[in-house]
């Protein structure tokens, strides 16, 4: 498995995201099916933290742009979602699993 996926998976099994992550992650064929996620109605926390786990596995800021190129369009309430907006609402612990994810992914 990469470190891609697994630093992922990390932040999917935090008890508050699990449900919105853990369904459309396959880490048997490393995919994450980002068109299948159910958003809904999140908080500010929880909101951050999925868009930091899709920058940890695609190395990119959270899409602005949908493959029809409707620039509108974003996989987070139809507009662009900086990881930082939401950072200090989450609790502690997600956090700094946020940053034990990110120096998984990076070192090695």
């Amino acid at each position: 498995m990469s470190r891609q996926m697994e630093a992922l998976l990390m932040l999917a099994n935090f008890r508050s995201i699990k449900d919105i992550l853990m369904p459309i992650i396959d880490p048997e064929k490393e995919e994450i099916h980002w068109d299948r996620l159910e958003y809904g109605v999140l908080s500010g926390g929880q909101k951050a933290a999925i868009s930091w786990a899709w920058c940890i596995w695609s190395d990119k800021q959270t899409p602005t742009e949908n493959k029809h190129g409707d620039p509108n369009y974003c996989i987070f309430d139809g507009k662009p979602r900086d990881p930082f907006e939401g950072f200090g609402v989450m609790d502690r612990e997600l956090q700094t699993l946020i940053a034990k994810a990110l120096l998984h992914r990076y070192s090695g």
